[in-house]
């Protein structure tokens, strides 16, 4: 079966920063990818890393970016196995959302609101990473629309259910590009989640 993969961060930027001390959460930015080294993530936010206002809709990478800039950046990865059909779904709107990224926006009111448990979103060409996440896995019929509720924020994601026979993968760690290649930083820290037992690793 194909796997996609949720990436939830927290980079220690400013605003990141400031999200974390509001919310409390441990992770304040989620990701999807379909690449099992995470060479290529897709999610809603700074186009540039240098200016948090310029957002909307990017593709991600330790090598460029917001993740290159940021070298600590504390990461939480889950694997999912996924149907060959949600997987085409999810794969074909990816492509279809890049191939127009210019059109879409950052929902910075849809921030605002969620921080008082209000989901607000006009227009499905705004999105923040959450609800970009979580509109993929709703449109590929892997979680109901109403499965997180009015309002989902990133470290929700850890709660996403056991696929069929699939077990989830859990990964904590610091990415740093620089040190070595990431998928094998990321292999390095793997810990399989059965359902029962986790051990956390603190890198």
């Amino acid at each position: 079966m194909p796997k996609i993969y949720i990436v939830l961060t927290q980079t220690g930027t400013y605003l990141s920063r400031i999200i974390k001390r509001v919310t409390g959460n441990k992770y304040n930015h989620v990701s999807i990818s379909l690449k099992e080294d995470l060479s290529e993530m897709y999610s809603f936010g700074r186009r540039n890393p240098y200016n948090a206002l310029v957002a909307g809709f990017i593709q991600e990478s330790p090598k460029f970016g917001t993740f290159k800039r940021f070298k600590n950046t504390l990461c939480q990865i889950l694997e999912l196995e996924v149907t060959e059909e949600s997987y085409r779904i999810i794969e074909d709107i990816i492509k279809r959302f890049y191939e127009e990224r210019n059109r879409f926006k950052f929902n910075m009111l849809g921030i605002i609101m969620a921080s008082k448990k209000i989901n607000y979103q006009k227009t499905y060409r705004k999105f923040y990473c959450s609800q970009f996440v979580r509109y993929l896995l709703v449109c590929a019929h892997i979680i109901s629309d109403d499965f997180f509720g009015k309002v989902v924020a990133p470290q929700d994601f850890s709660r996403l259910p056991k696929l069929g026979k699939a077990s989830s993968v859990v990964a904590l760690y610091i990415c740093n590009p620089f040190m070595k290649p990431f998928h094998l930083f990321f292999l390095e820290h793997t810990l399989v989640f059965d359902g029962h037992n986790l051990d956390e690793v603190l890198y």
